[in-house]
This record gives C-alpha cells, structure tokens and sequence, in this order.
C-alpha cells in the first residue's frame, strides 16, 4: 500500500532529527495501516535493546511520533493524516 510505503520512507526520517540518540538510529521493519489510514502499527527492530532500553523506546518514539503525526507539514508532505497507535 502506498501510505505504508511512504510511513516507511517518513518516520525514519523524522526519527534522524531528534536530539536523542537511541531513536535518532532506530530501524523501522515495517508499517501496517489499519482502520483506513488512520491508526498505523509501526514495528521497530529491538534486537539490540534491553528491555530497559526497549520500555523507554516504546514511549519516547510513540511520544514524539503522534506529536509528529499533528504537524500539517508532515501531514501534507505524507498525504495521510495518521495517528501512531502502537509499536
């Protein structure tokens, strides 16, 4: 699906323009979207976290991902308007 597609491209980049370096270089597997193209499944790779480290990725990245998803530039630049409901 063209969304996931561009949801893949788009977090990533986004992610690369934090100041925090645990999600500055998080790899984003995959994007499912579900209910139309309101609510995306992001799934990033934890292999190389503790689950410490995973428990603070899950909420900083989900954090700053739906403050992301509110910004009309991203919105526009992605075509979608998205809410970011799991990880």
């Amino acid at each position: 699906m063209r969304t996931e597609s561009v949801l893949k491209e788009l977090i990533p980049e986004a992610l690369a323009t934090l100041e925090d370096s645990i999600l500055k270089g998080l790899c984003v597997t995959d994007v499912e979207c579900k209910k139309g193209r309101y609510d995306a499944f992001v799934y990033l790779d934890k292999m190389m976290f503790d689950e410490r480290e995973q428990e603070y990725i899950f909420g900083a990245s989900k954090a700053c991902l739906q403050a992301l998803a509110k910004t009309t530039a991203w919105r526009l630049r992605a075509g979608i308007d998205v809410q970011i409901s799991h990880f």
